[in-house]
């Protein structure tokens, strides 16, 4: 079980995941819960993978991102190109070994001509690449918990980016407040901690990169959320200072 995230943003990406794996003979039979740090790679320096699902099958899949991109650097691919390796690539690895039942779900992001892309491969879409826009459908989440995790980025989504997509640092926010919500809610399956990568511009180079947020860089995104949630708090005492029944003067 876990939980993953993918904005697209105006100047980049951002993925997350929180750090939860958990036992069992079959799906939907859990024994016990671990941590488990790997559901976030950044992938020869290049491309930035999550998952969700069986986790061999997920090990199997970075063996494949790592190939494609190799084979990227030698010979470009476009975007789409690129999507469709790793489609490709990963349903053929995984029937080599009889797979009856695909298990896993992945988001991948990347940049193709310093231009940024987040796109989905999801199990029960047939592994089949869908890219993330801009103006509209710009974040995406799987997992276990996935309806609330949609719900709450729907809900960040209609009252902060009205209008589009949002910043990298922005996403950054919305992308740890929604793990961090879905993990306090004690749902079972997602647990902290997180992790955070994000596929923005180099100040060096000024070419799109991956990296992952350290764990300073989370706790400072961490006071960011109490912050927004202590802001938002002081609505409902401005609205019963507004709302409070008059009391009337005492006649003379």
């Amino acid at each position: 079980m876990t939980s993953i995230v993918g904005i697209l943003c105006t100047d980049g990406v951002v993925i997350g995941s929180d750090s939860s794996a958990t036992f069992g003979p079959a799906p939907g039979m859990p024994t016990i819960e671990q941590r488990y740090d790997d559901k976030v790679q950044v992938v020869n320096n290049d491309i930035i993978i999550a998952t969700t699902g069986q986790v061999g099958l997920a090990q199997r899949l970075e063996a494949v991102v790592e190939q494609v991109s190799k084979d990227r650097l030698q010979k470009p691919k476009s975007y789409a190109d690129v999507a469709k390796a790793i489609t490709t690539g990963a349903l053929t690895d995984f029937q080599n070994t009889l797979t009856q039942k695909l298990e896993l779900s992945a988001f991948a992001a990347y940049a193709v001509n310093e231009i940024p892309w987040l796109c989905e491969f999801l199990a029960g879409a047939g592994f089949q690449p869908e890219f993330k826009k801009r103006h509209a459908l710009w974040f995406t989440t799987a997992g276990n918990h996935q309806t609330i995790t949609d719900a709450f980025l729907g809900f960040l989504r209609d009252t902060v980016w009205k209008d589009g997509a949002p910043t990298v640092e922005e996403a950054i926010l919305a992308a740890v407040w929604t793990l961090q919500h879905v993990c306090d809610l004690n749902t079972g399956g997602v647990k902290e901690p997180l992790h955070i990568a994000v596929l923005d511009r180099d100040p060096g180079t000024q070419k799109y990169r991956p990296r992952k947020l350290d764990e300073t860089q989370l706790a400072e995104q961490r006071d960011l959320v109490n912050d927004a949630k202590d802001y938002l708090s002081k609505y409902r005492e401005a609205f019963k200072a507004k709302n409070a029944p008059k009391v009337p003067e005492p006649s003379t």
